[in-house]
């Protein structure tokens, strides 16, 4: 077959685009919109917004399941042929997804140009396990280069991938958040209600809160799928809302609503929502992990807190609510922090790394 004479000027990117609507899902589109040099292809839905942006897709049907896995698998099952198929008339292949880490050695034998993005690798059953890590580090290995979310899961895979790894974090786009002077109403978590987000942890913490502050609102905005969702509902006490998903350009709005951000995560690799939280100008409340603190000093442009504590989670909010000033100070510490973090700036680092591998 003759090949496409865009061929090494295009790179496919494959996630989770959906079933999952998440940050990945953003992170590959934010990347896409902003390419120069090379043509993005997507793998994604039928409908998503990458379509009705005008990029180029590969349309994957998924099985409509109540379960978040088998949602997942059956994307990823369906997904083989077609990326096969993509991939006869282009070079490089971008994958930011674990479930499609087992076909970088079907793709490396066809001497394809592989990129693999780690959203985050700790926390998860692949890493934490000897046994399923051995066979994610031997396909991981054949990778031509491994790009780290966060400063701190770079130090852990250039001592399992010597040689091969690039920091580039997420992103965000700063001139979709404008500075506000509105105060905000609202205690808000913005993410996918999953147990890795802890947002069992914010409710619990939310309801100490209620006893001293009874007129507290919190909002969760995120998907709320699956057993998981379904208990934090039933267990959520008065002045708790869910929204569920909400369309992206709606987001300024909610940051723009809230008086404080809170991302009570139990593991995490660099959050999107984290960037966007401190563009927001408003105080931020985290998780004190490692890819967390790269970003965020404490009590200078936000507040870090133990995962999995609600003792300690409850403090910090009752600060926010008690020191207005602090706060203050806090969040516009954090838009200074945001900057730094311009999607175009990360872009262009992508785009360096697509042509410093390009065969």
């Amino acid at each position: 077959m003759a090949q496409n004479p865009l061929s090494k000027n295009t790179v496919v990117l494959a996630g989770l685009t959906p079933p999952i609507p998440g940050g990945s899902m953003w992170h590959i589109l934010d990347i896409a919109r902003r390419l120069k040099t090379y043509k993005p292809i997507l793998l994604t839905q039928k409908g998503t917004q990458a379509q009705q942006e005008g990029i180029e897709c590969i349309t994957v049907p998924y099985k409509q399941h109540k379960s978040t896995y088998i949602r997942n698998l059956s994307f990823f099952i369906a997904s083989i042929p077609k990326l096969k198929a993509v991939m006869k008339d282009h070079q490089i292949i971008h994958f930011h997804e674990n479930f499609f880490f087992p076909l970088i050695p079907y793709f490396k034998k066809r001497k394809k140009t592989i990129i693999v993005t780690l959203h985050g690798f700790r926390g998860f059953a692949y890493y934490d396990k000897k046994f399923l890590w051995k066979h994610f580090r031997r396909w991981i290995q054949q990778a031509d280069q491994v790009i780290a979310v966060s400063a701190d899961d770079k130090k852990i895979l250039e001592k399992e991938f010597p040689g091969k790894v690039t920091y580039i974090p997420n992103g965000v786009d700063i001139k979709q958040f404008p500075r506000s002077k509105q105060k905000g109403k609202n205690i808000l978590f913005i993410g996918r209600v999953h147990p890795q987000k802890g947002v069992h942890i914010l409710l619990e913490a939310f309801k100490h809160i209620q006893k001293e502050f009874p007129n507290e609102k919190l909002v969760i905005a995120g998907p709320a799928e699956g057993a998981y969702a379904e208990e934090c509902k039933k267990n959520a006490s008065k002045n708790v809302t869910f929204i569920g998903k909400y369309p992206r350009e709606q987001l300024p709005k909610l940051f723009k609503e809230a008086k404080m951000i809170v991302l009570p995560s139990l593991w995490e690799g660099m959050a999107l929502t984290l960037t966007e939280a401190l563009a927001s100008e408003k105080p931020i409340i985290v998780s004190n992990l490692p890819s967390m603190a790269s970003l965020v000093k404490s009590g200078k442009n936000g507040i870090l807190v133990e995962p999995n504590n609600v003792e300690e989670l409850t403090k910090a909010i009752k600060f926010v609510l008690t020191h207005k000033k602090e706060a203050e100070k806090m969040g516009k510490a954090g838009r200074k922090t945001a900057e730094a973090y311009d999607w175009a700036k990360i872009s262009l680092k992508t785009e360096q790394v697509y042509k410093k591998n390009a065969k």
